[in-house]
């Protein structure tokens, strides 16, 4: 099972990917009535494996991190050349409604194995020898 551990790092990863859309998708909805606005969407949430290990900090300051878990991912604009009203605003709130759904989904997927493997390590830890 600690081979496994990984899918609780992609499992958090997830977690925190399906919280920064669903930030990005309420700045789309907040912003529905601002004139010139585009609708923005992170890329798709992948899984990719480190060619290199990655770098640690051993004081304070010396590797910047974005402390933001939308600086993480990249912001993409996610209209399709369609701007829906006459201001030149390109939300549809219909399609950002369904885009929160998406997020919300990510997020219960993510919790749902986060819970199933500790579910099962605290079995592992718990069977009688």
């Amino acid at each position: 099972m600690l081979g496994n551990l990984a899918l609780l790092k992609n499992a958090s990863e997830l977690s925190h990917y399906a919280v920064a859309r669903h930030r990005v998708v309420g700045e789309n909805i907040a912003n529905a009535d601002t004139p010139g606005f585009r609708a923005r969407d992170l890329e798709p949430f992948s899984v990719e494996k480190p060619s290199e290990p990655a770098m640690r900090a051993t004081r304070v300051g010396h590797i910047a991190s974005a402390s933001a878990d939308a600086g993480r991912y990249s912001i993409v604009t996610a209209d399709g050349g369609d701007v829906l009203s006459p201001n030149g605003n390109s939300v549809s709130l219909e399609e950002q409604m369904l885009l929160a759904g998406d997020a919300r989904r990510q997020h219960s997927l993510a919790t749902s194995i986060y819970k199933k493997a500790m579910d099962i390590l605290r079995t592992s830890i718990a069977a009688p020898r």
